[in-house]
């Protein structure tokens, strides 16, 4: 929901627990909400609480659902070049996110190379603050790019060569 506020968690969990049920023979992968550290995705303004809030109640309304599907928590806004992204991730991670999730989902837009971005220090701690409070779960890149259509963006060979190498970073 395009600028929309946080959700009626009674009219969230049975609306989660409703489609998980309805598509369990179709989907099996379910990321809770799109980027929301991004005022656009959530008014008034971001907040990692109140997201913990809908992450919690989506994660057991969709295993009632379909209690063999996998619920990531969420693709955040921004590259995490520059920490954008990040410090939201943190502190959801801190509030013990890891428990109403499966996975966690990633959206590390660059500008830069991976190496000069740190693409690999980005996930590592990703996933060491998610082990200081609750776990490691598996990282998902469900975007990821070098933007293409702005000026000065990447033309699309450097982006293809660029996320090959990035690949080879995140595999390890």
């Amino acid at each position: 929901r395009v600028g929309a506020s946080k959700p009626k968690p009674e009219a969230w969990a049975a609306y989660v627990e409703g489609v998980v049920r309805e598509y369990r023979d179709v989907i099996q992968h379910w990321e809770i909400w799109n980027e929301p550290n991004n005022p656009v995705f959530w008014k008034p303004k971001p907040d990692p609480q109140e997201y913990m809030d809908v992450l919690k109640l989506a994660y057991e309304a969709a295993k009632r659902g379909n209690p063999d599907c996998t619920v990531l928590m969420p693709g955040l806004a921004g590259p995490c070049e520059g920490r954008y992204g990040i410090d939201f991730l943190d502190a959801l991670l801190e509030q013990g996110a890891v428990r109403y999730c499966d996975a966690i989902s990633v959206h590390p837009y660059r500008h830069g190379t991976p190496e000069e971005t740190d693409l690999e220090g980005d996930l590592h701690h990703i996933v060491e603050v998610a082990e200081r409070n609750g776990g490691r779960r598996p990282l998902w890149f469900t975007e990821w790019s070098w933007p293409t259509q702005i000026p000065g963006g990447s033309s699309e060979e450097r982006q293809a060569r660029l996320l090959a190498r990035a690949y080879v970073i995140a595999l390890g």
